[in-house]
C-alpha cells in the first residue's frame, strides 16, 4: 500500500457486534470513531506482546496497576517457578477468613 495516497475501506458488523461497540462507546464515553481506534490499538498491542513472548495485565484497577508498576522486583520474584504454588494455600486461607 502506498503511503502517499489515501484508501477507503469498508467494515461490516453484525447487529450483535454493533451493539457491543455501542456499549463500549457508552461505558467509556467515547465517540464512535474512537471506539474503533481503541479496539485496533488494543488488539495490535496484544498481538505484538504475544508474538514477542511477553505477557501483560490488560485490565486492572489504577491502584492495582500502580502496585505492579511500583514494585517490579517483587512481582518478578512472585513469578519465579514454584512461588505461586507455595503461596496458594496461604492466600486461599487468608481469602476465606476475609470473606
Amino acid at each position: 500500500m502506498s503511503e502517499d495516497s489515501e484508501h477507503s475501506y469498508g467494515l461490516k458488523l453484525t447487529d450483535h457486534g454493533l451493539k457491543r461497540l455501542r456499549r463500549v462507546e457508552a461505558l467509556l464515553e467515547l465517540e464512535e470513531i474512537d471506539v474503533f481506534r481503541l479496539a485496533f490499538v488494543l488488539v495490535l498491542d496484544h498481538a505484538e506482546a504475544y508474538i514477542e513472548g511477553k505477557t501483560e495485565v490488560l485490565y486492572c484497577s489504577p491502584s492495582t496497576a500502580a502496585i505492579v508498576e511500583n514494585n517490579p522486583k517483587f512481582f518478578e520474584a512472585l513469578c519465579e517457578e514454584g512461588v505461586v504454588e507455595w503461596l496458594t494455600p496461604f492466600v486461599l486461607t487468608k481469602s476465606k477468613q476475609g470473606g
